[in-house]
Parts: C-alpha cells; sequence; structure tokens
C-alpha cells in the first residue's frame, strides 16, 4: 500500500497533484526572490544577507530565512510572514498555494482599500476552506486545529479555536454513528491526566465541553499559554468490559 493509498484509508484528502500556480495580475503568482540583504522590518542594506534567522544590525528584530516559499519577493521575512509562509505550504494538501494567497492578498486589498497582512490573508484562506467543507467535520477539525497552531505560533489567544477542533471531532464522530467517547490525555499535562479514560456521551461532551481541559497547565510553543493535547476517542462498549 503507497503512502497516499494509506492517508486515504484515515480520511485524509491527497491531492493527485500540486494544483498549478494561478495568475495574478498577468504574471505568475510564484515570484522572483530578491538577492539584496534588506531588513524586512526597518530596511537597512545588511552588511551580508543572513543564511538563518538573525538579528539585523540596525533595529535588532529578528529576521528570518525562507528560501523555497514563492509568496514574498525576498527570502528575509519578517517573522509574521515567515509563520504565514510555513502555514500556506502546510496547506498543500488540500490545493492551496501562492496563487490562491495572492488572490486573497488582492480581495482584501480591494475591500478594505489597504494591503493586509500576510496574517489577515492566511485568515481568509483558512475561512473560506471551512465554508468550502462546512459539512466535512473531519477536515474541520483539522483546519480549526491548524488555525489553532497558527494562533499559538503568532502569540495569540487561541483557546476559542482550539475548543472548535474538539467540537468538531465530536461531531465527526456523532456524523460515524459514535454514541460515547474517552478522553485520551497521555501526552499532555497532570491536570489533564486525571481526565484519562474518563466518559462521556458524546452528546454530554457537546454539551459540557470538556475539552480542551480547562484547567491544563501545559506549555504552548511559544511558552506561557497553555495548548491543551488532550483529544477524544470512541468508546466501545464490548471491548471495554
Amino acid at each position: 500500500m503507497g503512502i497516499k493509498d494509506f492517508l486515504r484509508r484515515f480520511g485524509f484528502r491527497v491531492s493527485q497533484q500540486k494544483a498549478q500556480h494561478s495568475k495574478v495580475g498577468g504574471q505568475s503568482a510564484a515570484k522572483h526572490k530578491s538577492p539584496e540583504g534588506v531588513c524586512p522590518y526597518c530596511g537597512v542594506v545588511l552588511d551580508s544577507a543572513p543564511k538563518r534567522k538573525a538579528n539585523c544590525q540596525q533595529c535588532g528584530r529578528f529576521i528570518y530565512v525562507r528560501t523555497k516559499q514563492d509568496v514574498f519577493d525576498s527570502q528575509l521575512l519578517t517573522e509574521v510572514d515567515a509563520i504565514s509562509a510555513d502555514y500556506l505550504k502546510k496547506l498543500d494538501y488540500l490545493g492551496i498555494n501562492s496563487g490562491h494567497y495572492h488572490n486573497k492578498r488582492n480581495s482584501l486589498a480591494e475591500k478594505f482599500g489597504t494591503n493586509p497582512s500576510s496574517r489577515d490573508v492566511m485568515w481568509g484562506l483558512y475561512n473560506d476552506l471551512i465554508v468550502n467543507n462546512i459539512r466535512d467535520y473531519f477536515t474541520l477539525k483539522q483546519l480549526y486545529f491548524a488555525m489553532a497552531h497558527f494562533q499559538e505560533d503568532l502569540g495569540e489567544n487561541f483557546a476559542d479555536t482550539l475548543r472548535l477542533a474538539r467540537k468538531m471531532e465530536l461531531y465527526h464522530y456523532r456524523e460515524g454513528g459514535v454514541d460515547k467517547v474517552a478522553v485520551l490525555s497521555t501526552n499532555c499535562c497532570p491536570e489533564c491526566a486525571a481526565l484519562h479514560h474518563k466518559v462521556f456521551s458524546v452528546a454530554d461532551a457537546l454539551n459540557e465541553m470538556p475539552l480542551p481541559c480547562h484547567s491544563c497547565i501545559s506549555e504552548s510553543r511559544q511558552g506561557g499559554k497553555r495548548f491543551c493535547l488532550c483529544v477524544y476517542g470512541p468508546y466501545i462498549e464490548d471491548l471495554n468490559k
């Protein structure tokens, strides 16, 4: 069994081929990388272009290097642009590429009369995907979970988005005929461990929303904020007697 067949077996969508870059403004969305070393924050010309994450000699802010992205003109990016480029690449399995990014950026700029941030463009793309998959609860769970991680990496509050991911997980189980779920929390914190193997009816779980755990003390990848790693698993009576 090939890797694509394996992924399809467990509900993942695998595109047959990468979507082609769309044309934006008469030009290909894939842009030429600017070779000069210019700080993306303050615009100062650097003594030499960094090959990896480094501080700007003028403003002191971190410059991020992304050589394989085709969204921005330069390989030297701000933190927000680097995170956005990384998360855009993760949407490739849904057929989203830099062409979609530029189309969304242009539509937002026309709508609001100003150039949107890369963060807002990515959020717009995620929202479009949610609308397009409104009845596919498995994909919605993946999208909301990715959006929560996106917010986490940006240092934003992700609690509500993570809660939506868990709600979609419950909808997915309910749609599949699962009546009860058990909390699985082996990779989280001591507070979450108290919930491990606790059983809820799907209806009660949707009503109470025990996940993400309200008292979770695990740290996010950025530190400080809590990113509960607990998930639901289907509870089958005959297998748990």
